[in-house]
């Protein structure tokens, strides 16, 4: 809902040309020319730009500039007043993506459960942190050892031996002042067991493994259990999964299906493939799965 009076600045992605007689506004979904260019429009950009520019939205005219920017999307309304800089970047970052939809303060309030600590869900649970998400549950049982530093960038040398949801939390209250990251090592055995882990959880992110086979469904059953969404991802060699994203019964139903007949053929399996994986795949699902 828009107040009447708002502090608007212009979007941090746009780019401000003279080109002859007209202004280029030029952004990421588009080019905006505004004519005639004078010196007028060019001070309310430039405020707009920076300190930012009180309206009445009501008050102005269809016609107006401000307006024409309102409804291109091309400015957003100002971070509030006390604000740490981190928020503020946050701030302006989803506003850009979802103007005037409280998003930022829906991402403070909103408590993400992380099933799976390693090179996609740290960095799952890092890029959610660095966009607002206030409150995290995450769920490991593995600690850090040599051969994960290769993709997992949240952990270094010296956290070698130590839990990985332990370090990932201790991270994100750090680095993104998460409101609360709440570590708890164990391994998951069944959807029950989950369900009371995700209790008020607004999703599950599914980035494990193990147990093989059996995990994806005690997500998707904890998740229709304890009334939230899931998400899974998953990485290869060259390639990933991302989703599905299962948000009602029918597509939990539907997903269930199809890991029951998954688990069939699993069955089959004389030996079971590796997947190594790297940085580069991991943080590509990741921040996909993020987005």
């Amino acid at each position: 809902m828009l107040k009447k009076e708002s502090p608007w600045v212009l979007r941090g992605d746009v780019v401000v040309l003279s080109d002859g007689d007209q202004l280029k506004l030029i952004a990421e979904n588009g080019i905006k020319s505004i004519k005639p260019h004078n010196s007028d429009i060019a001070k309310l950009l430039h405020l707009l730009s920076t300190t930012g520019v009180v309206q009445e939205l009501d008050n102005e005219s269809e016609g107006s500039l401000i307006r024409k920017l309102k409804d291109a999307n091309l400015i957003h309304a100002a971070p509030p007043c006390g604000m740490t800089p981190l928020q503020t970047i946050q701030w302006s970052w989803n506003e850009a993506v979802a103007p005037n939809q409280k998003i930022s303060q829906q991402l403070k309030n909103s408590l993400i459960v992380v099933v799976g600590c390693g090179g996609t869900g740290s960095l799952v649970a890092q890029s959610l942190a660095g966009s607002g998400i206030g409150s995290f549950v995450l769920i490991d049982f593995d600690k850090v050892s040599i051969n994960n530093l290769n993709r997992q960038f949240v952990f270094g040398v010296q956290d070698i031996g130590q839990y990985k949801a332990d370090i990932l939390a201790q991270r994100l209250m750090l680095n993104q002042k998460v409101v609360e990251a709440k570590s708890i090592i164990s391994e998951i055995t069944s959807s029950r067991q989950l369900a009371k882990l995700a209790k008020g959880a607004d999703l599950i992110i599914c980035c494990a493994d193990e147990p093989k086979g059996a995990i994806q469904s005690y997500v998707a059953n904890a998740a229709v259990q304890a009334g939230t969404s899931a998400l899974f991802g998953a990485v290869g060699i060259n390639n990933g999964i991302i989703g599905p994203l299962l948000k009602n019964r029918s597509s939990f139903q539907a997903y269930l299906r199809w890991i029951r007949e998954v688990q069939s053929v699993c069955k089959k399996i004389i030996v079971p493939a590796r997947f190594p994986s790297n940085g580069i795949t991991n943080s590509i699902i990741a921040n996909l799965m993020a987005w």
